[in-house]
């Protein structure tokens, strides 16, 4: 396979988004785009291709097969549509949309478009993630009946306001929820099916008039058919904790913690995992992500965390928030 791919958003995770293209043969990395355009220049004068402050002016000058977006959040569904319209596939960070109207707009762009359109939930790709799914999968699990979800992790006033972008519900669009837990919620629907109704609230415990968005939130997520799930998560807390996932099933109880996973309170042997790369909080899923993005790609073959995936989780935040604001 040869693809041609273009980056926008030379932040962080971006970097996390390079070094799996560059394990990739027969990928080239020709454009990075960023309105900081010294960062697109940095990337660029590293691993090649041409930096761009303008996506448009991108676009119109490149001729790219794959665009990965690894901007802020209000930027996401914009250049995805743009990207689509012209026939190139995307690979989006999460959220994939911020509103009922977006998750629309990407809707119909992904209908039009005969390319592939991705999100990067990588704790999918996790070893314990897809024990967990093939238990409940196969039906040795027997039914999903509950699950509780707990994030908790600390992000202080220097991580809002050094970046220029999170913290206001007009460019990251929501706060904890919608930028740290969706990785853990879209594990809980992932695995035990999408809910048909969702309540909560949500609060800033911790950083009043530093910024818009909530650092706590609290749900409680109906599946139906008696399957409830409650979740709660803060970035008010002391320091980042390992995330935990429960799944209370009919033959045994399934606990996810960090990267590891538990049967009726046993740790299991899982596969090994790559080399972490950034952030903890990250995980090492990106890598495994993004490479089967790129098989599926080559084989013509649908990725599996589609638009159709990733709605549900978005979905259910949006719904938190309607309900937090009555």
């Amino acid at each position: 396979m040869s693809y041609r791919v273009a980056i926008v958003g030379c932040g962080g995770i971006a970097q996390l988004h390079v070094d799996a293209i560059q394990s990739i043969n027969g990928l080239e990395i020709v454009a990075f785009v960023d309105n900081k355009v010294d960062r697109a220049e940095k990337m660029a004068g590293t691993f090649g291709g041409t930096p761009y402050a303008d996506f448009a002016e991108m676009l119109d000058h490149e001729e790219i097969d794959v665009l990965h977006i690894c901007t802020p959040h209000y930027l996401h569904v914009p250049m995805a549509v743009q990207a689509l319209e012209r026939g190139i596939n995307v690979l989006t960070e999460k959220p994939m949309a911020t509103s009922v109207q977006e998750i629309a707009e990407i809707r119909a762009a992904v209908a039009i478009s005969e390319k592939q359109f991705g999100v990067c939930f990588q704790n999918r790709y996790l070893p314990s993630s897809k024990m967990a799914y093939d238990l409940i999968a196969s039906g040795k699990a027997g039914k999903v009946l509950g699950a509780r979800g707990i994030v908790t992790w600390m992000r202080d006033e220097k991580y809002y306001t050094e970046s220029g972008w999170r913290g206001s519900l007009k460019t990251e669009c929501g706060g904890v929820m919608i930028n740290q837990a969706i990785h853990t919620l879209d594990l809980m629907i992932w695995l035990t099916g999408t809910p048909v109704s969702v309540e909560g609230k949500i609060n800033n415990h911790h950083l009043k008039g530093t910024i818009e968005v909530e650092d706590t939130a609290e749900m409680f997520l109906d599946f139906g058919n008696d399957v409830r799930g409650i979740f709660f998560a803060s970035n008010a807390n002391f320091k980042d904790v390992p995330i935990t996932l429960d799944l209370f099933c009919e033959n045994m109880d399934i606990l996810l913690r960090g990267e590891d996973i538990f049967i009726d309170g046993v740790l299991q042997e899982t596969e090994a995992l790559p080399a972490a790369i950034g952030k903890m909080c990250w995980g090492v899923g990106h890598k495994l992500l993004i490479e089967d993005f790129y098989e599926k790609l080559s084989l013509e073959e649908p990725f599996p965390v589609s638009f159709d995936e990733a709605k549900h989780s978005i979905q259910a935040i949006i719904d938190l928030y309607k309900s937090s604001k009555g």
